[in-house]
This record gives C-alpha cells, structure tokens and sequence, in this order.
C-alpha cells in the first residue's frame, strides 16, 4: 500500500541464498502445490534439473525473488528458457501479467512504458540513474498517454506508476522515488530499448563511448542476446561495427578491450549455438597472449586485461595445450619464519607462531607445475573417466565425489585454476597425471627461488594489482598467469594469491632438526594448504604462511598444482 515501514513488522534484507537454501526453497515450494507425496517429488527433480542445468540461472536462483518467478515460469512452461536475455524477458512478462485482469493497463503496454522509462534513466545526460522521483518519471512517461489531453497525461503517467508499483512489483519506490525492483530489471529493459532504435545505438555505444562503460557492461551483453534472438544478421552486425574500431595499428589495450567483449557476448550467446564468422575476432584473439608478458601488463586496464583472458580461455588457451613444468634446483634452504629475533634468520614481523621454528631442509631437484592446475585440465580427467577409476586414488576418498563443486559454473572458465576439489580429488588427478601433490618443504623451495629471506614469491615488494589475485582484486579467481610480475625467477606462476594450493603433508608443528625431503606427519586430520587465495589480505600470500583443512574441505579458493620427480643420472 506504499508504506514503507510498516507498523509491529521487522524489515530484513535477504542476501544470496545459497545451495541448501535454494534446494529448501524447492522442496516447500513443490509440497506447496501437491502436498506430500511422489508427484512433489518428481517436481522437485525437474525444478532442480532446470535450476542447475545453466550457470547464469543458478545465478539468478541465488536472488529469492527471482527464484520465485523461476518456480513460477517452470509450473507454467514446463521449461526455463536457454539464454539470459530471453529469461529476463519471460520474468518481465509473467510480472507484468500476473495480475492484469485486476488493471487497467495491459501487459504489452505496461512492458513497452517500463522499456521507455528505462531507456531514459540509462541514458540520462548526468549518466545512468538507477532511481528517479515518481514526478519526474511522470514527465517521462506522460507523452506516452497522446490519446489524452494533454493537461491530463502527467496524471495518467502517475496513476500507471502507483498502479504498477502494487500489481507487477517491476517498480519499488522509496520515498517519494522510484526504481526497479532488480537493476538488472532497468539494464533488460533499456537494452530491448535499445534493440529497436537503429539510429541511436550507434550513436550512443560507438560514437559517445558507452559500448566500454562499466555501467553499461550488463546493458551490453543483454542487447546482444536480443539482437541475436532478431536473427543472426543483427548480431553478426554489432560485432562487426566492434571490430571496425580495430585498424592494423590498434594498440595492445584497445585489442584487448574489444576482444574481451566480445568474448564475454560469446559465452552468453553459447546456449543459441552461435559462432562469430568474423576471421578478425580470431586474428586479434591470436595476438592476446601478449597479455600474459610482464612487460605489457601495466599498459592495460586490469579489467580490459581479465576480459581478455577470459576470452582466451573461451577460443581456447594455447597455454593450456602443452605440459608446461618449470625444473627447481632443490638443495637446502631455511624453511618458515619467525617475528622475535629481528637479526635471526627469516625474521618477519608479522610472522605467526605456526611458522616457527626456521629449521633447515634439503630437497632433490623436481619439476613443478608452471600455473595451478586448470579447468580446461581437470575436464580431461573427468572425461578420461578418472573418477571412475579406482587406482588413483590410493590417498583415499575413491567413491565420495564425482566432479567438483559448481562444475557446471567451472567449465565457463577452462584457464582458470579448478576450484572446490578436496584434497582426495587434486591427489587423484596429480597420480592420473603422472605426478603428485607437491610437499610443504618442495612448494616453500619452489616459492622462494633460491633466495634466503623473500617474503614474497616476486622478492620483498609489498603485493599489488600487477603481482597477485587477492583481497581489493577482481573478488574470484582469474585465469593462470594473469600477474606476471609476481612470477619467481624460475617463471612459476600463481604461487601467492588466485587460489591456495593443497600440499601432500599432514598438517603438524615444525621441528628445529634439519631433514631431508620431508613429508611431514605419517598422518592426522588436516591437510596442509598454501599460498594465499583471492578473497584474503596481503599478508597471508607470504611463502612462509601455511594453513590446515580437513582432506575433504572444499571451497573456491581451494585448487592446486602438481610436481614430478626428476630420476636420479
């Protein structure tokens, strides 16, 4: 009824549900509407099958709402539509014809005056406005209603506005303003506005720039979704009028910039089976692994660079299509580090007690993996049936898994690290791979680089956006290799930040003896861990700092990287 606090009521903001909540929400959702019983059951299965059966709608499943209106187009299709911009379009219209026998406004014409608000605010000479006044949205609206007078069509505006906040809750207002409910609702609406304005697109994504504005990303990529449900000569089109602003000359930064976005319209458009034919997109493609080289990474915009590996990592990473191992010398080092003696070996100030005592090491020489290990690498041991095959898994948990966590989410990414495997799973694709998971002592030699002290993989310069993937960054992981200047002397890749790495030992306190190739505990409950991860602070990415989870913790920060032994001359 327009209130915004209502008396006696408690107002909570949901966030993102999780797994088990989205599978709870299904469950009460399908006894719901048939009680207990088989036929609940079996509209269980189908609803999770649909929800988990795309990456971008288990996304969408995540926002409570737009779990509902899922629920609510698979009772009623019996399907969820493929691709994003046609999902939107089916939530906008079952919104607004959920209740229009109770209105006066039909459905097709709500829609197109939601089409032309929405419009209006994207392109708003200040920039995108993702709230108006209800006097001002009024005035937007207002021509729309010519059949009126036209003293009378400020008042129809306003009578459609409060009608439509209550009916198909696409607007929500706050105050004396007004928005819609989900941003992504405004970004839709605007790009099937855009759509259908021929002389305008151009002139507002081309020729004032808002083809690249991070504000504009989300409007970008769902105009292209429905330009290519309009047939494939209008998408075909837009990528090409992309690619016009690529002369021969085109410097690295603007290459990267406009393949990483057609990339990203790519892996949107994948569920319609669409394939660019443009041979321009793979001539500028070829030239990204430029991208990767330290002396090319501060000329590029960190998220025009991440586009355009992600990109790559969709055409296919030539990086990932050889074995790239990177020898280490082994011999003796001082291991961990220690925060009370400021003139004893590997002092560090903000040195834990875990890494204590420095005790010295030898190791034999080996070979380590020069990036963490792939999804486009993990796929392959999933095809070659390496869940299934018992021999690989002498560590243990044979049987428990049968692919990582979000795998379906994964595969988006093949040259990201894989995420979400337990200790078991990295341990099983190392031996599948003729390796194994590197020890403490071998991961620790591998990261200092035969130099005493480092705090750092890079050397003792604090961590930045050029050296590694962690707290302040991108907030996921980002393909291998990404941060070339946080590479060790040898060329190892990844080492602090992206994603910690499982080590083979069993966590335990160090001893001050010298040893030789240890492999730590014979056994116990937690599995060592290394090497920082995307979502933590600086100073847990030193290579001193270790850390302990159970053998079947899984999280997306979790990957690894597997070494192999060099035989004795």
């Amino acid at each position: 009824g327009g209130e915004t606090v209502i008396p006696g009521f408690v107002t909570i903001q949901i966030g993102p549900l999780e797994d088990q909540a989205v599978a709870t929400f299904v469950e009460n959702w399908c006894r719901a509407l048939h009680g207990a019983g088989a036929k609940a059951t079996a509209h269980q299965a189908e609803l999770m099958d649909a929800i988990g059966s795309k990456a971008e709608i288990e996304e969408m499943a995540r926002n409570p709402v737009m779990l509902t209106a899922l629920a609510v187009l698979h009772w009623n299709r019996k399907r969820l539509p493929d691709q994003r911009s046609e999902l939107y379009q089916s939530v906008l219209e079952w919104l607004a014809a959920a209740r229009e026998e109770k209105r006066t406004t039909p459905a097709k014409q709500c829609l197109d005056l939601m089409q032309h608000l929405a419009y209006t605010m994207h392109t708003d000479p200040k920039g995108k406005q993702a709230e108006v006044t209800r006097f001002a949205a009024a005035r937007i609206l207002a021509p729309r209603f010519r059949g009126l007078p036209e003293d009378q069509q400020h008042a129809a505006a306003t009578s459609f506005l409060n009608e439509e906040e209550i009916d198909s809750g696409i607007l929500v207002s706050r105050g004396d303003t007004l928005r819609f409910w989900h941003l992504t609702f405004q970004e839709y609406l605007a790009a099937a506005a855009l759509a259908s304005r021929d002389a305008d697109r151009p002139r507002l994504l081309f020729d004032e720039g808002k083809l690249y504005l991070p504000e504009w990303r989300e409007t970008v990529l769902l105009l292209a979704g429905i330009l290519c449900s309009q047939g494939q000569e209008r998408i075909d089109a837009f990528l090409a009028k992309i690619l016009d602003g690529l002369g021969s000359d085109a410097p690295l930064t603007a290459r990267a910039r406009a393949v990483g976005l057609i990339g990203r319209i790519l892996q949107d458009l994948q569920s319609w089976n669409y394939h660019i034919a443009d041979p321009r997109y793979r001539e500028n493609m070829d030239g990204m692994i430029e991208i990767f080289d330290a002396k090319t990474v501060r000329e590029i915009d960190v998220q025009a660079r991440l586009d355009a590996a992600e990109a790559l990592g969709q055409a296919g990473d030539p990086r990932l299509e050889k074995e790239d191992w990177v020898r280490v010398g082994g011999g003796t080092f001082w291991m961990g580090a220690q925060n009370s003696d400021p003139k004893g070996r590997n002092y560090d100030s903000e040195a834990s007690v875990f890494e204590s005592p420095v005790h010295q090491v030898g190791v034999s020489p080996f070979f380590i993996g020069r990036y963490p290990v792939t999804v486009f690498e993990y796929d392959r041991f999933i095809a070659a049936g390496g869940y299934g095959d018992e021999k690989f898994w002498e560590g243990g948990g044979y049987g428990e898994f049968a692919e990582p966590g979000h795998w379906q989410q994964q595969l988006r990414y093949p040259n990201r690290p894989v995420v979400e495997v337990s200790w078991y799973e990295a341990a099983a694709y190392c031996a599948w791979a003729e390796g194994r998971l590197p020890t403490e002592a071998e991961w620790e030699c591998a990261a200092r680089g035969g130099r005493e002290g480092v705090r750092y993989p890079w050397g003792n310069e604090e961590p930045d956006q050029f050296r590694a993937n962690y707290e302040g960054g991108p907030g996921q992981p980002t393909p291998v290799g990404m941060y070339p200047e946080g590479a060790t002397p040898q060329g190892i890749r990844d080492l602090a930040g992206n994603v910690y790495e499982w080590a083979a030992d069993w966590y335990s306190r160090y001893s001050e003896a010298a040893a030789w190739d240890p492999r730590g505990a014979q056994d116990g409950d937690e599995k060592v861990i290394r090497g920082g991860s995307w979502d933590l602070i600086a100073v847990l990415l030193r290579v001193s700092n270790h850390y302990h989870f159970g053998p079947r913790y899984r999280r997306n920060d979790r990957g690894f990287r597997c070494v192999r032994d060099i035989p004795s001359p």
